[in-house]
């Protein structure tokens, strides 16, 4: 019974892993609810909108006011976009908001690495998450459902860089366990390797 308390007060930072129209939006929507506790969803998506239709987006109190709901894709708002997400997500980590749920496709390592050390610096335990739905890793699928016109060629190079979603606890847990890349073996492993790849493409 404390265990299962201290589960449902523990503060969270859940992220999910999934190609646009996957089913990631409903997985969050369903995850944040489940804990029962003042939740925040954080997802480039809502911010895209923010930017092009200057939508009123409460980070605290998790309100959206949205003038039109309709946007479509590009890398220049994508672009921007992480950069606003990852400030509100360190906003709602320094207000204690209980659950976080990151929405965005956080298909590699490098990109859930800025939210879970943000959570690590603030106390929060993390979670990782993927879409179960039989769709989830077809592209064609994925393009018909992905409401915003996420091309076909970019949701292609999406599929190729999407990293396992064990590879992203495993490195989770190496963060967690040894600090920061920059502080770890991991990266001088890595370069390594890397120096040791190019030298037999080349020999």
């Amino acid at each position: 019974m404390q265990s299962q308390a201290n589960e449902a007060t523990s503060n969270k930072l859940i992220i999910v892993h999934g190609l646009p129209g996957s089913g990631k939006s409903t997985l969050s929507q369903y995850l944040a609810q489940k804990r029962g506790l003042r939740y925040i969803i954080l997802s480039t998506d809502d911010i895209v909108s923010t930017i092009i239709y200057n939508i009123d987006f409460d980070t605290y109190n998790n309100q959206v006011s949205v003038t039109n709901d309709l946007y479509l894709w590009s890398m220049e708002s994508i672009g921007a976009s992480h950069f606003v997400n990852r400030s509100k997500c360190k906003q709602a980590c320094t207000k204690k908001i209980p659950t976080i749920v990151v929405d965005n496709t956080n298909l590699t390592w490098e990109e859930c690495y800025p939210y879970c050390q943000t959570a690590l610096d603030h106390g929060y335990e993390v979670e990782f998450h993927e879409p179960t739905t039989e769709w989830a890793n077809n592209i064609e699928e994925c393009f018909k459902r992905n409401k915003h016109g996420v091309p076909m060629e970019t949701l292609e190079k999406m599929m190729k860089k999407k990293q396992p979603l064990a590879y992203l606890m495993l490195r989770f847990a190496y963060l967690k366990r040894f600090g920061p890349p920059e502080k770890t073996l991991w990266d001088k492993f890595k370069t390594f390797w890397n120096k040791w790849a190019t030298f037999k493409q080349r020999y």
